[in-house]
């Protein structure tokens, strides 16, 4: 299967009315191995909210809240932006708040599996972003009437749009 086609069945999957499981996305992923298993991010779910809601964020003005994928070379975590709107690519733009970042094990753990080319290899690029799709559905990080935007700035990432 090609990426593009693999990319849209997960997020199909991801933003269906019903939040698919941990396994029903894992097995979309074509992994080389069962260690994606071992991160189920409803396990990360109290640790990372409580981080998450220790934030005081000020919702007003934000139109989209980016949660990127990032790495500092020793752990990884989700770097959450809030921004004023998206263009009609679906890009934002304005800056309105950059909050602390969320440390994840998980997302770390995926790093260290990675053994070859990115897009094929799946632990540096399928896990991490089906993980932060399936943690954006089970958190629900932003109000109804923000788009939340989850994945790798400078690549690819999964859109849920807002519910209001």
């Amino acid at each position: 299967m090609d990426l593009a086609t693999r990319f849209d069945r997960v997020e199909r999957l991801l933003r269906s009315p019903v939040g698919p499981s941990w396994p029903e996305v894992g097995s979309l992923l074509g992994l080389p191995d069962d260690r994606w298993r071992e991160h189920e991010p409803a396990d990360a779910l109290a640790s990372l909210r409580s981080s998450w809601q220790s934030s005081a964020i000020d919702w007003t003005g934000v139109s989209a809240l980016w949660l990127g994928i990032e790495s500092d070379g020793v752990a990884s975590f989700l770097d959450p932006v809030g921004y004023s709107t998206l263009d009609d690519t679906g890009f934002p733009h304005g800056t309105v708040w950059h909050a602390d970042r969320l440390q994840s094990e998980d997302l770390t753990a995926f790093a260290t599996y990675y053994g070859g080319e990115a897009r094929f290899d799946g632990y540096d690029y399928w896990a991490p972003l089906a993980w932060i799709g399936l943690f954006v559905r089970l958190l629900a990080p932003a109000p109804a009437d923000v788009t939340v935007l989850a994945g790798f700035s400078g690549g690819d990432w999964f859109t849920f749009p807002s519910t209001a």
